[in-house]
C-alpha cells in the first residue's frame, strides 16, 4: 500500500483571465474538429465534415445513404460529453461497411470510433474513446514494446506487433480491442497470425459486459498468452452544462458563432479544485471529469498450455491491482511477466514451425523482464483526466456553436478513389524503468495551473522488428 501523501494544491493566478473566449472578427466555417469523449455515457462525437444525414446524398456514387446509415452518421457528427456510447439495431452488413468507410476517411475524425457489430443480430455498438480511456494501454504498450524488443527472437523470422484498436472477427461479431499483440512471419506469404495478447479498457461501463466480451475474444483465440482488463470508474457521468447554469454564463460568449473555445492551458488554469485523483476538474462550478478508481485484471496462460478462463480468479492464473486512488500493483507485474514468458514460448514454437532446424536455445533460455513503473502510469492517468475534461468542455462548446451557426453545413464525403493516405500523429514515448511493486502516487510540480500538452493520437500498430 502506498504511503499517504500530501495533496498538491492548485496554484491559480491572482487575477485570472476571463473565462469567456474572445470572439473572432471574421465569420469562418467551423473548424474540422472532433473530440474523443467519455466512454459508456451514451453518445455523440463530432463528425462535422461527414454528409449531413438530413440530405439525400449518395456515397459511393450511385449508392444512397439508408435511414440506418443516416442515423449513425447523425450520431457521430453531434457533440455532447454525456453521450459517448450508443447501440443501433437493424443495421445491415452493407450499411456497416459504409459507416466504417465514412468514419475512416482522412481528416473526418480526430478520434476514431470503436465499432462492435453483430452480423447475426444486425446490431451496431458505437463507442468514442476519450484520452482517459486510451491512457492505460498507451503506457502499457510503451513498456511491453521495450520488454518484447529485449527478447532474442530471430528478427528475420518472427514479427511481433502491438496494435491499438485493431479490428478482430470473433464468432459472428466484429470487435475492436483496445490492444492486440500478434505474432506473424517477417516475410510472406503470411499464412497465419497468432493472437498472443489482448487488452480491453472500460470507462464507467458495465463490468459484466467487458468481462464477457473478453471471454468471447479468448474463446475465439484460445492461443492467447495473456489478457489485460482495465476498469476506470468515475464519480459521476459528465453532462453538458444547463443553458441557464453559471457554467454556461461564464464559459459561453454571447457571440458564440464567432468565438473559439478556451485552449487547454486557459481552461485548466481556471480549475478551482486541488490537483488530485479524488477531486473533480471543476471549472466555472461545473464538474468536467473525476476519477475515483482504476483497477487492473491480468490473466496468463498456465504452464501446461491451458487456455485462459476469464471466470477463473485463482491467484495463480489471475492478478488484480489498483492504480488509483492508491498504487497497489504488486501482483500485476509478475503476472504480466508470466504472460510475456508464455509469449516467448509461442515465439519458439512459431520459429520451429517456420524453420525446422532453427536454433532457439538463446530464445528458450532468455529471461523476460517488464520495465514498468506504475507511478509513471498513475501520472499519465492524472494528465489524461485534465485533457479529457477539456475534451468534454470543447465538445460542449462546439456543439452549442454548431447549433447557433445558421451558415454551417457539412461537406460532402469524398469518393474512395480521391482519398489521400491517412496521416497519423506520433505518440510520445514514455520512459520505462525497472518495475516496483509498491510506489508512491505522482506529485505534480507547482507550476501555474495544471495544464499539460494534449495527448497525442495513436499511431495504430508498432512492430518490434525494427527496434
Amino acid at each position: 500500500m502506498a504511503p499517504s501523501l500530501a495533496k498538491p494544491e492548485r496554484k491559480l493566478k491572482k487575477s485570472a483571465p476571463s473565462l469567456v473566449p474572445a470572439s473572432t472578427t471574421s465569420k469562418e466555417p467551423l473548424p474540422k474538429k472532433a473530440t474523443r469523449m467519455q466512454e459508456k455515457q451514451s453518445t455523440e462525437v463530432a463528425l462535422p465534415t461527414a454528409t449531413d444525414p438530413s440530405d439525400d446524398e449518395h456515397f459511393p456514387p450511385g449508392e444512397p445513404f439508408t435511414h440506418g446509415v443516416r442515423e449513425v452518421l447523425k450520431y457521430l457528427r453531434e457533440l455532447a460529453p454525456e453521450k459517448n456510447h450508443r447501440e443501433f439495431r437493424g443495421v445491415g452488413e452493407k450499411e456497416f461497411e459504409l459507416i466504417e468507410h465514412v468514419a475512416g476517411e482522412t481528416g473526418r475524425l480526430m478520434s476514431k470510433p470503436k465499432f462492435t457489430y453483430d452480423y447475426n443480430e444486425l446490431k451496431l455498438i458505437v463507442d468514442m474513446p476519450s484520452n482517459l480511456h486510451e491512457e492505460p494501454f498507451d503506457y502499457l504498450k510503451d513498456c511491453l514494446t521495450l520488454a518484447i524488443a529485449g527478447i532474442p527472437y530471430d528478427r528475420m523470422i518472427v514479427r511481433p506487433r502491438i496494435q491499438m484498436n485493431h479490428k478482430l472477427r470473433i464468432q459472428h461479431k466484429s470487435v475492436t480491442p483496445d490492444m492486440t499483440i500478434s505474432i506473424s512471419a517477417m516475410e510472406g506469404p503470411t499464412e497465419s497470425v497468432i493472437i498472443s495478447g489482448l487488452g480491453e479498457c472500460a470507462l464507467t461501463e458495465d463490468r459484466d459486459h467487458v468481462f464477457s466480451k473478453m471471454q468471447a475474444e479468448v474463446r475465439t483465440h484460445p492461443e492467447v498468452d495473456f489478457v489485460v482488463i482495465v476498469l476506470i470508474d468515475e464519480a459521476m457521468s459528465c453532462k453538458s452544462p444547463h443553458p441557464d447554469s453559471s457554467a454556461s454564463k461564464a464559459l459561453m460568449p454571447e457571440d458564440v458563432t464567432n468565438s473559439q473555445p478556451l485552449s487547454l492551458k486557459l481552461f485548466i488554469r481556471q480549475c478551482s479544485t486541488p490537483c488530485w485523483f479524488d477531486k473533480p476538474v471543476k471549472v466555472a462550478d461545473h464538474n468536467w471529469c473525476q476519477v475515483v478508481s482504476v483497477e487492473y485484471y491480468v490473466w496468463a496462460k498456465g504452464d501446461n498450455g491451458t487456455p485462459i478462463n476469464i471466470d477463473n480468479h485463482d491467484p495463480q492464473r489471475m492478478a488484480h491491482g489498483t492504480l488509483v486512488l492508491n498504487i497497489n500493483m504488486g501482483p500485476v507485474t509478475p503476472m504480466l511477466e508470466r504472460g510475456l514468458r508464455r509469449m516467448k514460448e509461442s515465439m519458439v514454437r512459431f520459429t520451429q514451425e517456420m524453420v525446422e532446424d532453427a536454433d532457439c536455445s538463446a530464445l528458450q533460455s532468455a529471461n523476460v523482464a517488464l520495465p514498468i513503473q506504475w507511478n509513471i502510469g498513475a501520472s499519465g492517468i492524472l494528465s489524461a483526466i485534465d485533457t479529457t475534461a477539456h475534451q468534454h468542455y470543447e465538445g460542449w462548446f462546439m456543439g452549442v456553436k454548431r447549433d447557433h451557426d445558421s451558415t454551417y453545413s457539412p461537406s460532402e464525403p469524398e469518393s474512395p478513389e480521391s482519398q489521400e493516405p491517412r496521416v497519423t500523429r506520433s505518440r510520445k514515448q514514455s520512459t520505462a524503468n525497472q518495475a516496483s511493486s509498491s510506489q508512491s502516487l505522482p506529485r505534480r510540480s507547482k507550476t501555474k495551473g495544471r495544464g499539460r500538452a494534449s495527448k497525442h493520437a495513436k499511431t495504430g500498430g508498432a512492430s518490434m522488428g525494427d527496434r
